[in-house]
């Protein structure tokens, strides 16, 4: 990998979470001051069970709000901000996992993983556990208690990176329900 840039990967981990279509659920997916190129939605659909779309953005150095009533930026505007927001758009089953993977950090450099409850779609549910893991090379957030249900949305997700990013299409993202794991 490269050393100057970062992968995003958005492609699921095998066939059985299939990404559905791209369409619009909040408004971080659609941010004007997210990089071009580096803003959407992805849905994800899990045999019609568990429905999620995700969006995401990411911000160049000192674009994000970090002034503690818009957004908060952990890196203080120095790094690239890499952020997302689940929707689960699923009739019955709750979204307990969101994990997109970002390669090897010590690579990458992801690190400063946290939800931002300030920014854009206020008022979502925040992870239990949110970490950039070393090991599965991911950033991974876990919402155990409350889990984010049918009709709910996370907070926004992120991290931070000093190394600008690039499209990856390779192994990364999961969506997990507690009845039952796609991976």
């Amino acid at each position: 990998m490269n050393r100057n840039s970062l992968a995003i990967r958005l492609s699921a981990f095998v066939a059985s979470l299939l990404i559905a279509s791209t369409a619009s659920a909040g408004p971080l997916g659609s941010d004007p001051t997210g990089m071009a190129g580096f803003t959407g939605t992805v849905s994800f659909n899990a045999s019609n069970l568990l429905l999620v779309d995700l969006d995401y953005a990411v911000f160049e150095p000192g674009v994000y709000p970090n002034d503690g009533i818009n957004g908060i930026d952990p890196s203080n505007g120095t790094e690239y901000v890499y952020a997302y927001q689940a929707f689960n758009v699923s009739p019955v089953w709750p979204l307990t996992t969101v994990s997109v993977g970002v390669g090897d950090p010590a690579l990458s450099g992801a690190h400063n993983a946290m939800a931002d409850p300030l920014h854009v779609q206020t008022g979502g549910i925040a992870p239990s556990t949110i970490l950039v893991s070393q090991g599965s090379e991911s950033f991974f957030n876990s919402f155990i208690n409350p889990v984010v249900g049918p009709g709910e949305f996370s907070t926004v997700l992120l991290f931070t990176s000093p190394v600008w990013p690039r499209w990856m299409p390779t192994r990364g993202s999961s969506m997990r329900s507690r009845q039952t794991t796609w991976t």
